[in-house]
């Protein structure tokens, strides 16, 4: 009863990197007012996952730290390369500055990210989700629609998208009770 996979091994964590560029932003330099929730266009970026034996199916949720305003994709791949090109277009067309994520090697293409989009790619403290406060708050309002524990591999990206625009149209105390929609 002491091990948690029984009879697994489990690969290290980042082994499976894909295409991991080097020269990753850390987060202590990114510029002050990302901070301060002032700007449109900081966005924290992460992963919500399903089961541990369907970890490839997952939601990606992009959110501004300004007005709340969540993107969330489908999943069906974590690799990098698909990772980077589902950021891309989920942003495309919106006003993007700066992207903070962890150190998961699904964001191992932050260089891609960056030449498509414009904006800069900052990476947290390993373990240390307190640095991304508007994806933790988040995911516990994403777990109403998907809760913990359960596959995501039923998930479509049509409940994905109505997930995210019910969140967006829910009035949100720090935003003076307006929706970060409005």
């Amino acid at each position: 009863g002491l091990l948690r996979f029984r009879g697994q091994v489990r690969a290290p964590y980042g082994s499976k990197r894909d295409s991991w560029d080097p020269d990753k932003r850390h987060i202590s330099t990114r510029p002050a007012l990302v901070v301060e929730r002032e700007r449109v266009g900081d966005w924290e970026a992460d992963l919500v996952h399903g089961t541990q034996d369907d970890s490839k199916h997952s939601l990606l949720t992009l959110n501004d730290r300004a007005t709340g305003f969540v993107v969330i994709r489908k999943l069906s791949s974590l690799s990098s390369d698909v990772c980077a090109v589902v950021i891309v277009r989920a942003l495309e067309g919106l006003p993007v500055e700066t992207i903070t994520c962890d150190n998961g090697w699904e964001f191992g293409r932050h260089q891609y990210i960056e030449q498509h989009l414009g904006c800069r790619v900052y990476f947290t403290d390993v373990n240390s989700p307190q640095q991304r406060g508007s994806n933790e708050n988040l995911h516990g309002l994403l777990r109403q629609f998907f809760p913990k524990g359960r596959s995501m591999k039923h998930v479509t990206q049509l409940q994905a998208t109505l997930a995210a625009r019910k969140l967006n149209g829910r009035p949100r105390k720090r935003l003076g009770y307006q929706s970060p929609r409005q």
